[in-house]
Formats: structure tokens, sequence, C-alpha cells
């Protein structure tokens, strides 16, 4: 369930909708929090800064964060802004009940607009009389995850009825997320003050483990600070093999390379000893020795809770081992920031292809100036660029290709109605839609890319139209993979881009109706066998090869057609003519395909 899914409750007819707060202010929100997580150690502050974010965000009169207690089966509230009442502030109740309860215990964000009258709500009398003395209407609640886990709530609540937009639900779920890293980090820095504490109780007899310990402490405030920086995991490689005398490589769960220098060879991760090693990594949560060519490796899955985020290699010596294990929450924790992010900016770039796709003429200025925050110029024409590939291919993966290929230039990248959709400020060829083409297909994926013009935002539903009509007809007339505009399709698709569909109508029944109607009333190919004759320049034996049929059943059948439309049908200038209304006639299966 997305963050847009939430679960409503209460009466939303002719409520007021609440604040919707900007894409801008969320992603500030976030930002200052991740600061707060490199520089506060305080668990109760850094709390506190979350919930006055959020209750600022979204325009609440409180906000609180309540913790899951599994063994009582209970949530209770632990931080809050806002509150009036001790009351409120201490409230403690079995997970499943009220909104609290409810959201805790739950996947999705919760919201009511007016909590008290609400009949879905699992209501416990003691708690709806606290409710009503500090004065709670309206409640948006949403979970917060470690590891795929939930482990507490983040709540706002108003004095007030009403809605929560679609777009304040998406932001507090941003938020719970970043308190999910909170969670995380904090949890560290309870480790680091463990290790303080043990140091300051360490006595002269234990000299190495003293050093040991003051060498993890500078370690755990170097990688602290490297948190902080906008490359998180380059700077912690950094500060890894600075430490460990050694180079450090971290890699997806696939052994791709994700940063750092390479220390196996391609693969090596996805030979089933490594991956048997990883997978113990994983559920010991400790490193691991592998053999590799005779030297001895060290493996370290970075997880958090049961997802396998990531996995580390650095090459084994004595004392590398609990280094390479600290860093590895670390590690979890810049990708779970990371993670936030980009979820928050693939969200805003969604939420901006759908509007430019359901634009109002009074809402044109505005996404003007949304385009121009992704370095858009303003009043530039655009290109538009719609991807779609079979079945098998990964949108997920489609964007992260398309998104490392466009690198350094202006462009929104989104999934949207079943493909994805591309912008990129015009230029004067296609090149862009070749270059996504080439890049996606070095990345293994079978993509076609279709390409159109808009002269401003307003026009950008009319080329995005455009697009997917282009792709549909190149798939029509047998591409598999590569870019077109509707003027690389020739003559049949400058003439199928003019959407005279009678004009069109009328040439492909002058020169193949009675072509088709044989084929309509015999189930024959008669059709299919003439296209395949011109795109293979008359060539009898590739004919046969791309119908798969001998080469005598295509003589037989160009005889067929020669009885029916006359010799002239192969012959200048009349093939012209035929196999212009044969391509005109698959271009426009390829659009029937697509309405």
């Amino acid at each position: 369930m997305t963050s847009s899914d939430t679960v409503e409750v209460g009466e939303p007819m002719h409520v007021p909708v609440s604040t919707v707060p900007s894409t801008h202010d969320v992603r500030r929100a976030l930002r200052e929090c991740a600061e707060d997580l490199t520089s506060v150690r305080d668990r109760g502050v850094v709390l506190q800064a979350i919930l006055r974010r959020a209750r600022t965000l979204l325009d609440a009169d409180m906000a609180y964060l309540s913790v899951n207690d599994l063994e009582r089966g209970e949530t209770c509230i632990e931080e809050a802004v806002g509150v009036q009442t001790d009351a409120y502030r201490s409230i403690r109740m079995p997970l499943g009940t009220g909104i609290l309860g409810a959201v805790a215990a739950g996947n999705a964000p919760v919201q009511t607009s007016d909590y008290l009258t609400d009949p879905n709500m699992n209501h416990l009398p003691g708690i709806d009389e606290i409710v009503r003395g500090e004065g709670v209407r309206s409640i948006l609640g949403a979970p917060i995850r470690v590891g795929g886990r939930v482990v507490a709530a983040l709540l706002v609540a108003c004095r007030r009825r009403c809605t929560f937009s679609e777009q304040a639900v998406a932001a507090l779920v941003d938020i719970a997320a970043e308190a999910g890293v909170a969670f995380e980090h904090l949890r560290i820095r309870r480790e680091v003050t463990g290790l303080r504490k043990a140091l300051s109780q360490t006595v002269s007899s234990t000299e190495r483990r003293q050093h040991e310990l003051e060498s993890l402490l500078l370690l755990d405030d170097r990688l602290t600070a490297a948190l902080r920086g906008a490359t998180a995991l380059v700077s912690i490689v950094d500060v890894l093999g600075e430490f460990l005398g050694a180079p450090v490589s971290i890699h997806d769960p696939d052994g791709n390379l994700v940063v750092g220098q390479a220390i196996t060879a391609d693969g090596w991760l996805c030979t089933p000893e490594v991956r048997m090693s990883v997978t113990i990594s994983h559920r010991e949560q400790g490193p691991v020795v592998v053999k590799s060519g005779g030297a001895p490796l060290l493996v370290m899955a970075v997880s958090t809770g049961e997802e396998h985020l990531a996995t580390m290699v650095t090459k084994d010596r004595r004392g590398r081992r609990e280094i390479i294990a600290r860093a590895s929450v670390f590690v979890s924790t810049a990708f779970l920031f990371e993670r936030t992010l980009e979820a928050s900016f693939n969200r805003e770039q969604f939420e901006l292809i759908e509007l430019l796709m359901n634009m109002r003429e009074r809402t044109e200025a505005a996404l003007q100036l949304r385009l121009q925050s992704y370095g858009f110029s303003k009043g530039e024409a655009l290109e538009v660029h719609v991807c779609e590939g079979t079945a098998s291919v990964q949108q997920s993966s489609t964007v992260a290709a398309i998104k490392t290929a466009t690198t350094g230039i202006p462009a929104v990248v989104a999934v949207h109605a079943g493909h994805i959709c591309v912008l990129f400020p015009a230029t004067e060829s296609h090149e862009r839609g070749t270059a996504i083409a080439d890049a996606l297909k070095a990345a293994g994926q079978t993509v076609l890319v279709g390409s159109a013009k808009a002269s401003c935002v307003a026009g950008v539903r009319a080329a995005h139209d455009e697009a997917r009509a282009v792709v549909s007809a190149m798939r029509a007339l047998g591409r598999t993979h590569g870019s077109s505009d509707v003027i690389d399709l020739g003559l049949a698709g400058a003439i199928s881009g003019a959407r005279d569909q009678k004009w069109v109508a009328r040439v492909i029944d002058r020169f193949l109706g009675p072509l088709i109607s044989y084929d309509q009333d015999r189930h024959t190919q008669l059709c299919e066998t003439a296209w395949h004759y011109f795109e293979n320049g008359g060539h009898l034996a590739r004919t046969a090869a791309a119908l798969h049929v001998h080469m005598s059943t295509v003589r037989q059948r160009i005889d067929r057609i020669d009885t029916i439309l006359g010799e002239s049908w192969r012959r200048a200038p009349s093939s012209l003519d035929t196999h212009l209304a044969l391509r005109l006639c698959r271009l426009r299966a390829g659009d029937d395909a697509i309405d």
C-alpha cells in the first residue's frame, strides 16, 4: 500500500482539506532531520525536532510519537509537542485500538476527520475521555519501520475537523521513514555510549583492549561525521580505507559494485560459495571469511532487520572484523536515508508528470516553476519520451538506468500509465531518445522509445500521446528496440501522425481492400506476406524466413496476390502505393492497440 492509499475513516464529506505542504518544504525538512542525526547526540532532542517539523509542515496543533512494546502488546507515547494535558501525553493503549494503536500495529497510514464520532475506530472509553479533554478532532498517523518491522508510529492531530490531503499523507510517510532512520542511528549511539562506559572502566592490565576501544570510538566519530556529507557512502569507504589500511568495496545485493575499489573479479559475489557466505553473514550479523585465489577476504552483509541492503568486501587481517562489523551499521543508515530521499524525489516527479498530463490553465505558471526547479529554463520547448518494454522488464531498474544515463541533464523521469515518461529541454535532434535506448540496451533491457516535442508546458500531453503512438507504431512495424519519432517512421508515420484517420482508411481500402477481404473470408495471410515481401526488398528467401514458411509457399501466395490485385502491385510506381498502404495498415493496428 502506497502513501496515497491512506486508510480513511470518519466522515470526509464536506470537511475542509488540511494545508498542502510543498515538495520543497518536505525535502528541506528531511535534510534538516538528517543534519540533526549527525550533530545531536540526545535521543529526546532528535525525536522532538522530527515532531516539530512534522507539526509545522502539516499545520497541525500537535505531533507525537509512540513506541511499540511487543511484550505487553501496547504502544505508548514517548515524545510529543503541542500536547496540553498530561493524560494525553502519557497515553498507553493496546495495539490495534484507537487510531494510535491502529497505526502502530498496521502497515499503512491512517486518518480520521473526527475521532470521537468515528464509528470505524476501535474505541476505548478511557482513551476517548482523554481525547475529549485534549480537544482533539482530526488525526493522521504513519507507521515507523526499521528493517520492514513496525516499531513505532508518528502522528499529527488538530483540534478542528479536517481531511488530510494526499500530499500531507505522503509528507508524513516520508518523515516517518526518516524517523525509522533516526531509530537505527540512535541505536548506534547507544552502542557507542556503552563502549565509552566500558572504556572508562578499563584497568591498566588490559591496555591492548583499551587501545582497541579507543580506536573504535574514534572510528564511530569519523563515520558519524561521514554521514553528514552529500556523498555519505563514498566518505564511509574513505574512512574505512584509512582505518584498515586496505581498500573496501560496497556492492548491491546482486553483487554489482556501488562504491569503492573493486577487490574481486566481476561476478565473484554471485558464485554459490560466496552467496552462501553472504547469507550466513546476513543471518549472523557478522563478517565471514572467504578464500579468493588463496587470499582470505571478509564479506559483511549490510542489513536492516530481515532486509539485505548491501555487501561489504575487504581483505582479512587481524583486528579488521570488528571494524567492518561496526561500519556496517553506518552503511545501513546511509542506505536508509538515501532511500528515503529517493522515494520523496521519485514521488515529486511522478506528481509533476501527472499534473502535466491533466493540467488546467490556472496551473500552467505553477508547473513552469516546478520544471525550473529541475533545471529547465522558463518557456523553453520540451522533449517528451515514452519508454515501453516487455512485461519482463522491471520499471524500477529502467528508471534507475535512465537517471544514470541523464546525469547532469535537466530531466524529469517517472512511471506513468504503465510506461516511463521522460522530459528534457528540447534539442534540434532526438539524440537523447537514442541515448536512452542505447543506455537501456547496454543495461540488458529491451525497450522501445518514442519521442515528440512540445512548444510549451501546455503541449506536454499532446506530445506524450504522440510519443506513445510512435512506440505503438514501432511495435506494429516489427521493431523490438530503439528510438523513433513520427518523422523517423517515414512517409507512413508522417501521414498517420496527421491524425486524418478517414483519409488513411480510404488509402488502405483503395490499395488493399480486396486483399484484406480475401484474408478475412478465407483466414489467409496474404497481407502479411505482401508486407514481408516489401520489407525484404522482394527477396523470396528472406520473405520465407520472416514468415517461417517454405519458399514455394511464398511463390504461391505471391501468385494469388497477383490474381487479386494485379501484377502491378509489386512493380513501380504502384508498388510504392501498396507498400505505403501496408505500412499505414500496420500503424493503424498499433494505434488501436493503445486506445
